[in-house]
């Protein structure tokens, strides 16, 4: 059934609703023509690439037969519910949503549309039906994590008073001082917060990226949703954000080279898996990649190898699943996107398993039991959570949410063991059998194997208490 189509006029006056302070003759970040409302170019050329005033839905389309978004209004006139929707996700037409003081995705309060008078009626029934579009998109894609958005304005606003408070101390703006002592004052003050200010740029980064591949996500399920036919499983729409994660921080860090490498320095280790870039320097230490970079670098001097960048991401989820590693905060997305680049980089042997990391001396980790596929009666050591979760998600897209419904879903009574424990072979062959798999079955490589023997080591256990 074709939705309701909505005429010039009732997108001038959304315009006019959603920018109020613009009068006719000034200058407006829209331009409204026959045939759609377009981002003004003057408004454009200020604002990066998928930015707000340089957006529009085409962007995240693509499929055949989508407009071109060099040339695409962000909203088409004549529009429908959905296309009014979707130009309220992001760019100039979310002023639209601003202007409601209803976030986008979730059902309009009854006395919502009570502003509106009967000659606003098309303009009131536009609203509702997008608003109305917008929440069963939402059902189906998942909610925008706006807690975490949340945080890290709160985290932006906690580095704005502490900046103001540093350059008060240092006396930034004492007058009767020289520019060069003005600029030395001014380097102390911005020493003393650089910490917190990577630690408020790094989560606003991760918000970012979680933001785009929402919207992408909520353009697609408005414009473009997926036949019966061709539906997109959940596997298959999971493994798309992890794609889209790990193009991110390939461009951010360079990450596809770094799980490249045979042989990653713990303190470059550290500082990757901990959200900073190591081929910019720090003029300052956080002190998460700090205490993580000395962990590495004692392990490395016990146990001298070789290792990946996956393998250090191995080792510090282990010591996390055993509560070892106490304030230090891993980035988890870079992570998964890790884990995906040393599948691509790091192809398996013949045999089935990928090559262990070797060194003339110790190996990555001492021998440990060794559990023959072969043999019914062999004895199966279990795995941790967050270990299954890191051998595992590049196939298994939707392990984690798997793992927290497991009573429901029938996994822990298939895979369990004992209370936080995991049979890796029976947990896959359930995932098999749900269909949850997106490529064939494959055993597990040696950076699992680490994982497996890591928590068995003695010494292990010692540096976990300090």
């Amino acid at each position: 059934m074709s939705q309701r189509l909505y005429d010039l006029a009732t997108a001038k006056a959304l315009m006019r609703f959603a920018y109020p302070e613009y009068r006719e003759q000034d200058p407006k970040p829209y331009e409204i023509r026959e045939n759609g409302v377009f981002a003004t170019d003057a408004f454009r050329d200020l604002c990066p690439p998928g930015t707000i005033f340089d957006w529009t839905p085409a962007d995240e389309m693509g499929w055949p037969g989508s407009p071109n978004p060099d040339t695409a209004p962000f909203l088409p006139i004549p529009f429908d519910a959905a296309q009014l929707a979707a130009a309220m996700i992001d760019g100039p037409g979310q002023s639209i949503a601003h202007a409601m003081e209803h976030r986008l995705g979730y059902p309009l309060a009854g006395d919502a549309l009570s502003r509106f008078s009967d000659r606003m009626m098309w303009m009131r029934d536009a609203v509702a039906e997008a608003y109305a579009a917008a929440a069963a998109a939402q059902s189906v894609i998942g909610e925008f994590d706006h807690d975490q958005e949340n945080r890290a304005h709160a985290m932006a606003q906690q580095y704005e008073e502490a900046n103001e408070q540093a350059n008060d101390r240092e006396g930034v703006f004492e007058q009767g001082i020289t520019r060069n002592e003005a600029s030395a004052r001014r380097a102390r003050a911005a020493a003393s917060v650089a910490d917190l200010n990577d630690q408020v740029n790094s989560e606003q980064a991760v918000v970012a990226e979680k933001w785009k591949v929402w919207r992408k996500a909520m353009v697609r399920q408005l414009l473009n949703p997926v036949s019966s036919t061709r539906e997109l499983s959940e596997a298959d729409c999971e493994a798309e954000k992890r794609e889209f994660r790990a193009g991110f921080y390939d461009a951010r860090f360079n990450l596809g080279n770094w799980a490249a490498l045979h042989d990653v320095k713990p303190s470059d280790a550290a500082m990757l898996l901990c959200g900073y870039d190591p081929d910019k320097g720090q003029s300052h230490t956080p002190r998460d990649f700090v205490m993580l970079a000395r962990r590495f670098t004692d392990h490395a001097q016990q146990y001298p190898a070789p290792r990946r960048l996956a393998q250090w991401w191995a080792l510090a989820l282990e010591w996390m699943g055993a509560k070892g590693l106490g304030f230090i905060t891993l980035n988890r997305d870079i992570g998964e996107a890790l884990m995906i680049f040393d599948k691509q980089h790091h192809p398996r042997t013949e045999s089935g398993s990928a090559q262990p990391a070797k060194s003339d001396s110790t190996p990555v980790t001492p021998p440990a039991p060794v559990v023959a596929a072969s043999a019914s009666n062999a004895p199966v050591v279990p795995f941790k959570k967050s270990a299954l979760v890191a051998a595992h998600v590049h196939e298994w897209p939707t392990i984690e949410r798997d793992i927290s419904d497991a009573k429901a879903n029938g996994l822990a009574t298939a895979a369990k063991a004992g209370t936080r424990g995991w049979r890796e072979a029976d947990a896959l062959t359930w995932a098999r059998a749900k269909g949850k798999l997106i490529s064939a079955a494959k055993p597990a490589d040696s950076l699992t194997q680490a994982m497996h023997n890591l928590g068995k080591l003695p010494s292990q256990k010692h540096m976990m208490q300090g």
